[in-house]
């Protein structure tokens, strides 16, 4: 608790093996230059597009960043999933499995179909959506989806990737979903 350096997180796109790198440290404006320092040395490497400084004030052992300093390279990572493309921001949430998350799109495809045949109009909502890997998958079926997400980050990132796929029947709102689905009460 009393050190700079937090977390480190990589995330590597199945796609193309880019790699984009974000460091998580506690603030350490005395470190500034030496952390700028790191980020061009590894965007040497051939395989990494990215990397981000974050900073975390809060000393809980989360992975996230509470602050974006910087980013050098380019902002976005590219993921696909299903027949759906994404582009992801440092600290964005995706799932890290593709095969799994592939599965788990699936399986909710799957369930969903059961309870809502496709025929039928239906709003279809997505707690926790993330980026929008399972909302903008049910959009490709239903009629209306509404995804809720606390990350603001994440939720930008949905909308982008709503448009990406041209999917203009969902919407993404970023928010505390336990309160958002009190208030709704």
């Amino acid at each position: 608790k009393s050190g700079v350096l937090r977390f480190l997180n990589m995330r590597v796109s199945s796609l193309n093996d880019e790699m984009a790198v974000e460091l998580i440290t506690a603030p350490a404006p005395f470190a500034a230059k030496r952390i700028e320092e790191l980020g061009n040395k590894l965007l040497t490497l051939p395989f990494v597009q990215s990397f981000t400084h974050s900073i975390r004030q809060s000393e809980e052992s989360v992975a996230i960043g509470e602050q974006e300093m910087f980013t050098q390279g380019q902002p976005m990572l590219k993921e696909k999933l299903g027949e759906l493309e994404f582009e992801l921001s440092p600290g964005s949430f995706f799932q890290t499995n593709i095969a799994v998350a592939t599965l788990l799109q699936q399986k909710v495809l799957e369930l969903a179909q059961m309870v809502l045949p496709k025929s039928q109009e239906a709003e279809v909502w997505d707690v926790y959506s993330g980026v929008g890997a399972i909302a903008l998958a049910l959009a490709t079926r239903y009629q209306k989806v509404l995804g809720l997400e606390i990350s603001e980050i994440a939720v930008k990132n949905a909308k982008l990737n709503a448009q990406l796929n041209n999917l203009s029947n969902c919407s993404f709102v970023a928010g505390d979903v336990s309160k958002s689905l009190r208030a709704s009460e």
